[in-house]
């Protein structure tokens, strides 16, 4: 699925070849409209604790769901990758 390390990790170097520095909120926009859920700002946590770097001084903020009357807004920490990140298998 779209929300899954492996799809998040491909979607970070997909970026990264185009920048130096890639944002959580740049990888979430960058990620199918269909797949933009809780779950891929779960694994980008998850992915920035080993290879990135989690600013929690500084703040991101998402919307989840295109309707806007019932879109959901997601505030998280500052979420940064600036190497590639290893595509392993999911577990």
């Amino acid at each position: 699925a779209g929300t899954s390390r492996r799809a998040v990790s491909r979607s970070i170097n997909t970026l990264l070849k185009d920048r130096h520095v890639v944002t959580g909120t740049e990888v979430y926009e960058a990620t199918p409209a269909e797949f933009q859920r809780l779950g891929v700002l779960v694994t980008l946590l998850d992915l920035a604790v080993t290879h990135g770097r989690v600013e929690v001084a500084a703040r991101e903020q998402v919307t989840i769901g295109g309707d806007r009357r019932r879109a959901l807004h997601v505030v998280f920490p500052h979420i940064v990758f600036d190497s590639p990140v290893e595509v392993g298998e999911d577990s």
